[in-house]
């Protein structure tokens, strides 16, 4: 499959819903868009599923030591600028120390979120100052990691399913959400509502995020199945423009609505709403989805990782430059916040292009 634009698009729409959320979080600015963070990654992992699945050209019984090697590979690509955002934000977290006074408590914390992190096992921990230690989105690679490692057997087992119809891939979606559900509700009750426990475990954690990424590769397959349909029957333009109207105004009921959500379950309504936007959006059959695919959110799509890796990092030493130094008013604050995001998203899209070549390069020499 070549790129989706569609797809490319609503990684745009993603990535502005997770940094107006952080705008909140860093620098206490829009506080209406405080939960948009936890809508913008269901659209992120939905996608990571969906692409393992439409991407694959084989779908063989892979080995444990094979999944460790793609895992791997993958790492790879992301390992060094990870690094590099932990560094500088170790720095940050030195100099506030010395400025603000030492908390010890903090110190610790941070020290074992630096050794997680490192190995990119940090939101197997389900301590809040670990998980979201120094560069608070590097959590996401974390259960990225699962992600890679998991994706041969959930294609492998879509599919070998014995009927792959659309309406058995609908009733495999359904079912594995109302198992999240199920378990957010009975863990719920077990805890008595604790945020911090649930929100360890199902909004952080990899295994229950898995079920998510699932839920996006069985969207894949559902593509698929739309897609070679088409190829023999076109496929009606109206009612898909029905479908992507729907999901798009369910998008913003719930960007409206789920700061008054009980949190324990706001974490899991994006999902169904992501999974009909991830489809609509790859399809690109109807009106609105053609119309939403333009150029700047295609363009912000197509560096939305490096936005995802750097943004905490640019807002939160913006944040310690206003506070010290500069006290800019608000809406330059906010102007030299979108610069520095998107600059330093280009920069560093720039460079691991650049190393990507000369990687290339360097083995075609050996």
């Amino acid at each position: 499959m070549k790129r989706n634009e569609g797809i490319q698009a609503l990684r745009g729409v993603a990535i502005i819903l997770i940094v107006l959320s952080h705008y909140n979080a860093v620098l206490g600015v829009f506080p209406w868009a405080s939960s948009f963070g936890a809508i913008g990654v269901d659209i992120f992992v939905v996608i990571s599923g969906f692409l393992s699945y439409a991407l694959s050209q084989k779908f063989e019984r892979v080995s444990v030591r094979k999944r460790i090697k793609i895992t791997q590979s993958k790492i790879k690509k992301f390992y060094g600028m990870h690094i590099a955002m932990e560094i500088f934000m170790l720095i940050l977290f030195c100099v506030n120390q010395c400025i603000y006074g030492v908390n010890w408590l903090e110190i610790m914390a941070t020290a074992v979120g630096i050794v997680a992190a490192t190995f990119l096992l940090q939101s197997y921990v389900p301590i809040r100052k670990v998980y979201y230690a120094l560069n608070g989105v590097a959590w996401y690679l974390s259960d990225s990691v699962w992600f890679y490692f998991i994706a041969p057997i959930v294609n492998y087992w879509i599919f070998n399913l014995n009927n792959r119809s659309k309406w058995e891939l609908f009733k495999r979606i359904a079912l594995l959400y109302v198992t999240q559900g199920i378990l957010i509700a009975i863990t719920s009750f077990l805890v008595r509502g604790n945020y911090k426990v649930l929100h360890a475990l199902f909004y952080v954690s990899p295994f229950f995020r898995g079920i998510e990424f699932v839920i996006g590769s069985l969207v894949g397959a559902l593509y698929k199945i739309i897609k070679e349909n088409s190829n023999s029957k076109g496929l009606n333009a109206k009612k898909w423009t029905l479908y992507e109207v729907i999901s798009l105004i369910s998008l913003m009921v719930i960007c409206g609505g789920i700061n008054n959500v009980k949190a324990e379950f706001g974490f899991i309504i994006a999902i169904p709403i992501a999974c009909a936007l991830v489809l609509t959006f790859a399809l690109s059959i109807g009106k609105v989805s053609k119309l939403v695919n333009n150029l700047l959110f295609i363009k912000i799509g197509d560096i939305s990782f490096e936005i995802f890796i750097t943004h905490f990092t640019v807002l939160s030493y913006l944040e310690f430059i206003n506070r010290n130094f500069a006290h800019f008013g608000m809406q330059t604050l906010l102007a030299i916040a979108l610069i520095l995001i998107f600059g330093v998203a280009l920069i560093t899209k720039k460079m691991r292009q650049e190393g990507a070549k000369y990687e290339t390069a360097y083995r075609q020499k050996l």
